[in-house]
């Protein structure tokens, strides 16, 4: 199953489809807690006014019209909260993902590579290497 047949042909934007990813595997990790509220706080790198502007617009749709897979999720009891924040404010966070997201792609682009970095980090992604994989 790829993300065209998933979510339809919306983005081609690689950001708007990362982040609606993550919303998406948060929603479901925490549909069962109705009655408690759910803060989500997203830091995102900024990358230029225009990119910034065009990922904050597709994130506040996200939070008045819920995603895809979560349409009516986005209610009084789920809090998406995000804000961008410049490279150099050395936001730990940001400085992992910087770490992670190398191996990542390297791994994605070519799988028969020798990736040490990968091999110590796959096993504590949250999803499954496998469901990465599928999708």
């Amino acid at each position: 199953m790829n993300y065209i047949e998933n979510y339809g042909l919306l983005t081609d934007d690689p950001y708007e489809i990362c982040i609606s990813k993550i919303i998406d595997s948060v929603l479901t990790k925490f549909k069962h807690q109705k009655n408690q509220t759910i803060e989500l706080q997203i830091i995102l790198e900024k990358r230029g006014y225009k990119e910034d502007q065009k990922l904050a617009l597709h994130l506040s749709k996200i939070v008045l019209n819920g995603t895809l897979i979560h349409p009516n999720s986005i209610s009084k009891n789920i809090l998406i909260d995000y804000e961008f924040k410049h490279k150099k404010e050395n936001i730990n966070g940001l400085q992992l993902a910087d770490l992670i997201a190398y191996p990542i792609a390297k791994f994605m682009l070519n799988q028969s590579i020798n990736n040490p970095a990968f091999d110590i980090i796959s096993n504590k992604i949250h999803l499954a290497i496998s469901n990465i994989l599928i999708e």
